[in-house]
């Protein structure tokens, strides 16, 4: 028994893969014990005698191209109105447009068209593209600075929503206020 196992060791021979990484080994070892010390030259270095090269003038950068149109290029329709808060407490009011209705939890959610703070209840003016579906026109007051609309935020819809977004509307009117159920 035993000469069949020393002939089967020996018939095999040897394994390439570990060989490979007993070569890796070794030649890990033979870098890491090569010093990789750069030579210093002792001998001072002599002015040069060449003239200077002269320096190539800086190449000048292209103007800026104007930036894109958030907002997409294209004829614009007005929306004008006011928005009413009683009680207001000083805080900023927010004006958001939809491509679609933001309260319809069914299918894809629509997207903001254009947003506008603005400091107080009153007047307000927005530009927006075109289109042939309408906007959805909301508001809401940031009670809590928190930068989105939340229970206790007086927030309001256009009543006359979707908008059509084919000519201007100049008497938009949204009223903010708190849900019932969630006012004190």
């Amino acid at each position: 028994m035993l000469s069949f196992i020393l002939i089967f060791l020996f018939a095999c021979g040897e394994d390439p893969i570990l060989n490979e990484v007993e070569e890796r080994k070794e030649d890990a070892k033979q870098k890491k014990n090569t010093p990789n010390k750069k030579a210093v030259s002792t001998k001072p270095k002599q002015p040069s005698t060449e003239a200077p090269k002269p320096e190539k003038p800086a190449k000048a950068k292209p103007p800026n191209p104007k930036p894109k149109d958030p907002m997409g290029g294209g004829p614009k329709i007005k929306v004008e109105g006011s928005i009413s808060l009683e009680n207001w407490n000083g805080k900023v009011i927010r004006i958001d447009v939809f491509d679609g209705d933001q309260r319809n939890l069914d299918g894809p959610r629509p997207k903001v068209v254009a947003t506008k703070k603005v400091d107080q209840p009153g007047s307000f003016s927005l530009s927006l593209p075109q289109n042939e579906k309408g906007f959805w026109i909301g508001a809401y007051c940031d009670v809590d600075e928190d930068g989105k609309p939340g229970p206790t935020d007086p927030f309001g819809w256009y009543t006359g929503n979707p908008a059509q977004g084919d000519r201007d509307h100049t008497d938009v009117q949204i009223v903010l206020s708190v849900p019932e159920e969630v006012n004190p």
